[in-house]
């Protein structure tokens, strides 16, 4: 009789140890993640919205990926009082930022290519130019020159 009882408890504790699990993970799938959270000091940003109008973030540029420039990088620094850090998010964030249409073949400088993508103070320049940067570039000209009420408008 006691060996039946001690596999009972012992189930009874694996019953209640699995339900916890599956407590942890159904709370941890359905809690919403923050849009992007601070390496440096852990501020969290609820969407891209609260991203682009907190007036600490500031975009430095894009770091490109020429295997596939869609999974290149936005560099922002974070310029809180006790942070100062650079954070990278993926471009695929900010898609919802533009609407022109994904160009494959890239121009270089010298092929009817103004250059604009390679001047990082270059943001208000519209490129007359056909070429995969030019979403990215739309989307930096958009991020760089929006204020917090105009940057929840383009989301919504």
């Amino acid at each position: 009789m006691t060996a039946a009882v001690t596999v009972i408890r012992a189930l009874g504790f694996y019953s209640v140890f699995l339900s916890g699990l599956l407590v942890g993970w159904i709370f941890y799938h359905m809690t919403p993640s923050p849009f992007k959270t601070c390496p440096l000091c852990s501020a969290t940003w609820r969407g891209l919205d609260d991203f682009l109008a907190d007036p600490a973030v500031h975009l430095n540029g894009y770091q490109i990926n020429d295997i596939a420039i869609d999974k290149g990088f936005f560099l922002f620094s974070h310029t809180h009082a006790d942070c100062g850090t650079t954070m990278s998010v993926p471009v695929s964030a900010f898609l919802s930022l533009t609407s022109q249409p994904f160009i494959s073949g890239r121009r270089r400088p010298g092929q009817s290519c103004p250059g604009h993508c390679l001047r990082k103070d270059d943001t208000t320049s519209h490129c007359p130019q056909a070429c995969e940067c030019g979403w990215v570039r739309d989307i930096m000209r958009r991020i760089h020159h929006v204020g917090a009420e105009q940057s929840q408008a383009l989301i919504r």
